[in-house]
């Protein structure tokens, strides 16, 4: 990565990297801007994080220069994940699986890593661990409610002085992704504890209704607060007030979320309107419930009395962590948005004095180059960014890879509708359960989510929170990459739609109009071509 092109880096041979569950986050062909505010922040909380727990001494949390001791990097403008880098922390861990933190975070697991356990810190672990993950339930609330108050203050005085605003966000960033960071590795280790106990008891895939149905989550009250505002006659200002930090691409700084542009929302706010009581995701969410309390009561019933003490714990901490992951991520966005409405603000600044020839040129620097003061020409550099990243654009990368990574045209991806083999089958991992038959309904982007008719099938790339909408009127969800605990994962399981992820080919496989039958619990989805 250089001045010039911050959006790519070059890794050394050997060295694995993933595109899946960051996608989410972090969507498309970022902007230099939006890449180097994620960057900082997302490499010194994952170190932040392992140190806390004892896994790594403070000697690691210095950021490394090599690309390839990195825990993230940006390959023709996506960002990726050290596989390998991660590896190394989770086998240090006690108790860890390794092949399931694999398979739970990129989909798949590499058949030639080492998943071998290295106890050499366990005792430092063992002293540095408890405390933190038990402090942070509470950290992450706290967190939630302090950066909820700062962005309602914030992103409608951000042209007071917005250079300060925007490094009070960049500054602010790393502390709220280390909590939600924290957070989602204990969710990851909770749901790994969730899985091996229904296994033992002899009913596998039981655990995707035991972590789900413990109450409502950020995106379900999105859901239903917009519900209530369908029914009850409002309007979105209410709406803007609570969410209005969501939108399409939302992990992107250049994008324009709800309160910016409030059609998207005012659009699915139409749709709500129109659909029978019987698709309320207030009735969606107590059905879950009712399911979650029949599946530990099956658990518990299949297990020996000795047993079912320790059963109890592992469902305890699944309450109190699985819902944290949520929290988390709601305060690191709308940290994210305080830092898109000042970097908006000077940008306009900064047009207005000549120094760029339009506001949305502010995208184009850094996030250095924000803080610190205009570059050199940069006039001239902007264009030349802005050039390198609509090549990128028309580009792509694979979702995983290992050594460098290799682009291709966007035009040497499989045509739509057809597989190698012939088949009427796309399979992948199934993450919330059930059965629902009925059209498919591909789309590409949050552009699209408003298209959704009520009982089709949703067949996307990823989610991200400002789909949550789309999933209440959905009869099921076909993703092509993530994996259990994702976010589109985790709201489908919490709203009972059946949701099949990490397919891969399926938006490639799938056209709108074709019939289709998804099996949430075994990952399969046949259709049929109209």
């Amino acid at each position: 990565m250089s001045d010039a092109d911050p959006l790519h880096m070059v890794s050394g041979p050997g060295v694995a990297w993933s595109r899946v569950n960051l996608s989410e986050a972090m969507p498309g062909v970022l902007t230099p801007l939006g890449w180097t505010f994620w960057a900082n922040a997302t490499e010194a909380s994952a170190r932040r994080i392992f140190w806390q727990l004892g896994v790594i001494p403070r000697s690691g949390l210095a950021p490394p220069a090599r690309t390839d001791d990195r825990f993230i990097g940006i390959f023709f403008g996506r960002a990726a994940a050290n596989v390998d880098w991660i590896h190394h922390k989770v086998v240090r861990m006690p108790g860890a699986n390794p092949e399931a933190f694999e398979l739970q975070y990129f989909g798949s697991v590499r058949p030639d890593a080492d998943h071998r356990l290295v106890r050499t810190r366990y005792p430092i672990i063992a002293g540095k661990l408890p405390i933190a993950a038990l402090g942070n339930p509470a950290r992450v609330r706290r967190v939630r409610k302090e950066i909820d108050g700062w962005w309602r203050r914030s992103t409608g005085a951000a042209a007071e002085d917005p250079r300060k605003l925007f490094a009070e966000a960049y500054h602010r960033f790393t502390g709220v992704l280390t909590e939600h960071g924290m957070a989602t590795m204990l969710t990851q280790a909770v749901y790994e504890q969730a899985a091996g106990l229904a296994g033992r008891a002899g009913h596998p895939g039981l655990e995707t209704a035991l972590c789900a149905g413990w109450g409502p989550t950020e995106e379900t009250r999105l859901v239903m607060d917009l519900w209530r505002a369908a029914r009850t006659g409002g309007g979105v200002e209410p709406l803007l007030a609570a969410h209005g930090y969501h939108g399409p691409d939302e992990g992107e700084l250049s994008s324009h979320p709800w309160r910016e542009d409030p059609a998207p929302l005012a659009a699915m706010l139409d749709r709500y309107r129109e659909l029978d009581e019987s698709a309320s995701p207030e009735a969606a969410m107590q059905r879950r419930t009712d399911e979650r309390r029949a599946a530990v009561a099956t658990l518990l019933a299949a297990l020996p009395r000795a047993r079912q003490g320790q059963a109890r714990l592992i469902l305890r901490a699944v309450r109190t962590y699985v819902p944290q992951r949520e929290v988390g991520k709601a305060a690191f966005l709308q940290t994210f948005d305080v830092a898109r409405a000042a970097a908006r603000a000077h940008g306009t600044q900064l047009a207005r004095a000549g120094d760029l020839d339009d506001p949305e040129d502010i995208f184009y620097l850094t996030a250095m180059e924000v803080i610190t003061g205009l570059p050199p020409d940069a006039k001239a550099l902007i264009r030349q960014r802005r050039r390198r990243r609509e090549e990128y654009r028309s580009l792509d990368i694979p979702d995983s890879w290992v050594g460098p990574a290799v682009a291709h045209p966007r035009s040497g991806r499989p045509p739509a509708g057809e597989r190698p083999d012939g088949s009427q089958v796309v399979e992948g991992l199934g993450v919330s359960p059930g059965v629902a038959e009925g059209l498919a309904r591909v789309i590409l982007g949050p552009d699209g989510i408003a298209d959704v008719e009520p009982g089709e099938i949703l067949v996307c790339p990823t989610t991200d929170p400002s789909w949550a909408p789309a999933m209440v009127i959905a009869a099921a969800l076909v993703i092509d990459v993530g994996g259990a605990l994702s976010h589109g994962a985790i709201v489908a399981r919490e709203l009972g739609v059946p949701c099949v992820i990490n397919t891969g080919t399926g938006t490639a496989t799938l056209r709108t109009g074709d019939h289709v039958k998804v099996d949430g619990t075994s990952g399969r989805v046949e259709f049929t071509r109209r």
